[in-house]
């Protein structure tokens, strides 16, 4: 386990990103890596709505799931004890949960070829829109501009391993690392990206 409170603030760090990115599987290792607690999205929303999103939208409609979305993310982040946080994707659109994420805390998107995170994600039934690869591309591709102006920090995951992509994250927050300020991030317009030395990876796509 790595210590890091003089490598990363003693805040929240927020992973977003769209479906298939990763945000579960790279929290984990992320919060065992620094020792931090681990709050996950899916597994909030199953303990508060017993039921996966996928059957939450069906039984409630996706308007009402992403409505919890948002409001999981919010009380994740009024938790005391710094954690990983894994936020649904939905969370950009809500007004809320983007006013809670530009507050003191870590955000970073895990950015990946739309094409490929769909792929990844075309088994997991327990999410909407699952088996419809199309629709998941589109998200990914509507979103992008919101999620760049959210983060501090974009890590590419279309070809890292999860370990790689956590030993990239901490070595950005270490002290000849690359961070990125809190207090310096969404400037400009949703549709500007983010500096180029707050991103971990391949070139951004165009």
């Amino acid at each position: 386990m790595i210590h890091t409170e003089r490598l990363m603030p003693d805040r929240h760090v927020v992973l977003i990103g769209a479906m298939g990115s990763g945000k579960t599987t790279i929290g984990r290792l992320l919060a065992a890596r620094i020792g931090r607690r681990f709050m996950d999205n899916d597994e909030t929303l199953m303990a508060r709505a017993r039921a996966a999103a996928s059957a939450v939208a069906d039984r409630d409609g996706i308007d009402e799931l992403h409505r919890v979305e948002a409001e999981i993310l919010v009380d994740h982040l009024a938790t005391h004890l710094p954690a990983v946080i894994a936020a649904a994707a939905s969370v950009v659109d809500d007004e809320d949960a983007r006013r809670a994420l530009s507050g003191p805390c870590l955000v970073i998107w895990l950015e990946g070829d739309p094409g490929v995170l769909a792929r990844r994600a075309g088994g997991g039934s327990h999410r909407p829109f699952a088996g419809e690869p199309d629709e998941q591309k589109r998200l990914a591709r509507a979103r992008a501009a919101s999620f760049a102006l959210t983060a501090d920090l974009v890590v590419d995951v279309t070809t890292s391993t999860p370990a790689t992509i956590v030993a990239q994250i901490i070595d950005a927050f270490a002290p000849t690392g690359r961070s990125a300020p809190a207090d310096d991030r969404r400037q400009g317009a949703a549709s500007s990206p983010p500096a180029t030395d707050h991103r971990i990876g391949t070139e951004r796509r165009r």
